[in-house]
């Protein structure tokens, strides 16, 4: 055990569990959009709104790596 002084507790997630929640959102709107294909006629305002929820999770997945400092935009 390390002693830490007061005020420098850090937290650090890995990339893995930072991103499971954009690869969750990733997986549940693919089965929605999976799940419409096999629908006749599909349904355009359900895939539309899969698109942006899509567009949303990579906005998502990017902001999240990049406050974790996995990537530098620099």
């Amino acid at each position: 055990m390390t002693s830490v002084a007061r005020g420098q507790v850090e937290l650090r997630q890995s990339a893995a569990n930072l991103l499971g929640l954009p690869i969750l959102i990733a997986v549940c709107l693919l089965a929605v959009i999976i799940r419409q294909l096999f629908v006749h006629p599909p349904s355009g305002i359900v895939l539309g709104v899969c698109a942006a929820a899509a567009a949303l999770d990579v906005v998502l997945a990017v902001y999240l790596m990049h406050n974790m400092g996995g990537w530098s935009f620099s």
